[in-house]
């Protein structure tokens, strides 16, 4: 993997994590956080996927995403709990 490659994909992480820490604010399930950082990370998320090649329309990239964003969610909630 080149190293624009990983840094395009080091900026989709860094939008999630920032997008979980804005919007988290309890009310919504993992999933549907997910989902949302998805949305704010649109742009960041197209271009990974132009990066490495993959297709903008299809929907097992999509749902690898969505399990990436599940995990930010999870880990962002986790680093929290431990915070307090």
């Amino acid at each position: 993997m080149g190293g624009e490659a990983l840094a395009v994909q080091s900026r989709v992480v860094d939008c999630e994590w920032k997008a979980v820490n804005r919007y988290d604010d309890g009310s919504y399930t993992v999933s549907q956080l997910a989902q949302r950082i998805m949305g704010v990370c649109a742009v960041q998320l197209t271009k990974a996927r132009l990066a490495f090649h993959l297709s903008p329309n299809d929907p097992e990239i999509e749902m690898d995403e969505l399990k990436l964003a599940i995990g930010v969610v999870e880990s962002a909630r986790k680093s929290r709990i431990g915070a307090k």
